[in-house]
């Protein structure tokens, strides 16, 4: 993409999780849906809103590989100019950027949290989403609005830092762009490591952690790396995904349970 990138970053470039595969839990119970009982936990719209965060990720990734120019090139009189044109508004309203939103484009502060350019960039955020959603909706309490309120909120969240951390540093004639859910994945994951901070998760599949510390090591990564030169990944759009995550944790969900319990029971 350096043909209309001059440099490139992303609110979630590379997966924050990207060797995160499942839990053991997971892993003994499939990979069909997110659990295996979740009528035990009412309607069952917690895990709708999931999968539905995980189709819109992907339908737009397939609109914009649908439309890409050096996708439509190869199969000949289907490259029409409407291609072109769809990719061309896809890029202008599914990518965050300074300059977009001090040109009124605010609505991409949430759509470039659906976008992906990379297949592997999309495949590794569904799957740490998928794995960080699936231990909030089995988690007694989580209802959709949940769900939906943790991945909305964490990327606008994600969006707004990845903006004030460009801000803080801009500089003339450099233009960096943002986009993908790895600010609502951060998000999730906060959450969820909040309500469930013992639960084990496989880092690069074969690396057992508690969540708890598989969220703190991404949060002193991010961290260090923040200013760091060279970077194509906006630590800025992760730590901001997390900060709400852990914000909502203590706003709404420690009521069910989790590290919240723990600390009002130390203090007895």
């Amino acid at each position: 993409m350096s043909f209309f990138l001059r440099r490139y970053s992303s609110t979630s470039r590379q997966l924050p999780v990207h060797a995160l595969r499942y839990s053991r839990q997971m892993l003994r119970r499939g990979f069909s849906r997110p659990y295996s009982n979740y009528s035990s936990y009412g309607s069952g719209g917690a895990a709708k809103v999931l999968w539905g965060l995980i189709g819109a990720n992907t339908a737009v990734f397939a609109v914009y590989n649908y439309a890409e120019p050096a996708k439509t090139k190869s199969v000949g009189p289907f490259a029409t100019i409407s291609n072109y044109q769809l990719y061309q508004k896809i890029l202008n309203n599914f990518v965050i950027s300074l300059d977009g939103v001090r040109a009124g484009k605010w609505w991409t502060a949430l759509t470039s949290t659906f976008f992906h350019m990379n297949i592997w960039h999309l495949l590794g955020n569904m799957v740490s989403m998928y794995a960080f959603g699936s231990i909030l909706i089995r988690h007694p309490g989580i209802k959709a609005t949940h769900i939906a309120a943790l991945a909305v909120g964490s990327g606008l969240s994600g969006s707004a830092g990845f903006l004030l951390h460009q801000y803080s540093r801009e500089q003339p004639n450099v233009k960096e762009y943002g986009l993908g859910a790895s600010g609502a994945v951060m998000g999730m994951g906060a959450a969820a490591a909040c309500l469930s901070p013992k639960q084990s998760m496989l880092l690069y599949g074969f690396i057992p952690l508690p969540l708890w510390v598989l969220i703190g090591g991404y949060f002193v990564l991010d961290s260090y790396y923040l200013d760091r030169p060279g970077t194509k990944i906006a630590h800025s759009g992760h730590l901001g995904g997390l900060a709400f995550g852990l914000v909502y944790y203590f706003l709404r969900l420690r009521r069910f349970g989790g590290i919240a319990s723990f600390v009002r029971h130390s203090r007895r």
